[in-house]
């Protein structure tokens, strides 16, 4: 058994499709996790494991699209503490895109778009000091729990094709 701090995780089928919707709040391990618990504990970051409930044994790339919220007037204060750890996360060796939009007609609703290698690379992100600290910074300010669907990459590039 895994314990968390503030980690809402609840997987739910949406009404259209065969996508999975995976709700969660923030993803900050309990420190107070037994000696016991660590030995049955996976190793993915949880997230991660929400993702692999999603895309099974698909080892290839995918695409995360993140559904965010932020509580009245927070959307500027989000995109700032976001700011920070986009650079470093573009560079990061498993990354292919990682974007964040904002809704032209509700402020307070973003997008993050995200490209990743594999499973492996996006554990490995979300345990970097600054997504931890991101996702920190971040859990008071979000009005729900982010909507999180991994997809297929199927078609498309950067360039006209």
């Amino acid at each position: 058994m895994v314990r968390l701090k503030h980690l809402t995780l609840a997987i739910a089928a949406l009404s259209i499709g065969t996508f999975t919707s995976i709700d969660t709040t923030l993803i900050a391990q309990d420190s107070t996790a037994s000696q016991e618990d660590a030995g049955t504990r996976s190793e993915l970051h949880p997230i991660a494991m929400g993702v692999k409930e999603q895309i099974g044994d698909y080892e290839g790339p995918f695409v995360l699209v993140v559904k965010l919220k932020t509580k009245a007037g927070k959307s500027d204060e989000f995109i700032k503490a976001f700011k920070k750890a986009a650079g470093k996360t573009r560079k990061e060796e498993g990354n292919m895109q990682y974007q964040l939009s904002r809704s032209f007609t509700e402020n307070d609703s973003l997008m993050l778009y995200e490209r990743w290698k594999s499973l492996d690379a996006l554990d490995a992100h979300l345990k970097q000091p600054y997504i931890v600290k991101l996702l920190t910074d971040t859990e008071d300010i979000l009005a729900e729990p982010p909507q999180l669907n991994a997809m297929q990459f199927r078609f498309g590039a950067n360039k006209k094709q």
